[in-house]
């Protein structure tokens, strides 16, 4: 990822440029290999270095949509704690057993809409999945 940012340029890359499509290739082939711990880390990077969220700005590369975008992405067990959410795309990702107490920028309700599967998460309020339907009802 490190040659993609520098010598890609991947930040201030195009919509659909073929340097993006690696980026999410390479990023979702990975987190299907990784346990979660390596998933964590990898989507906390992302996370941190502004790659998954929109940007809001009026500069070029700050005010853009996500350069990697999340959807689809196995994140089974990855550790999202206090992560920033916000505009970061996560529509059929698979979040089961995912901890996302704490998680800014998404809702309990975006995130059902969302994933593919929620199953055992906890949810940004702490409740899991499961405790949060049932109060729901």
């Amino acid at each position: 990822m490190s040659s993609l940012l520098l010598e890609g340029n991947l930040r201030a890359s195009e919509k659909r440029s073929e340097v993006r499509t690696l980026a999410r290739v390479r990023t979702l082939t990975a987190l299907e290999t990784l346990d979660p711990s390596r998933k964590t880390a990898v989507v906390q990077f992302l996370v941190e270095d502004g790659l998954v969220q929109r940007v809001e700005g009026r500069d070029p590369i700050i005010g853009r949509d996500p350069i990697i975008g999340l959807s689809g992405a196995d994140l089974r067990g990855v550790d999202l704690r206090g992560a920033d959410l916000s505009n970061a795309d996560l529509s059929n990702a698979d979040l089961r057993g995912a901890n996302l107490r704490g998680a800014a920028g998404i809702t309990n309700e975006e995130l059902e809409q969302q994933a593919y599967s929620l199953e055992g998460a906890t949810m940004p309020n702490g409740q899991t999945y499961e405790d949060w339907l049932k109060s729901k009802d």
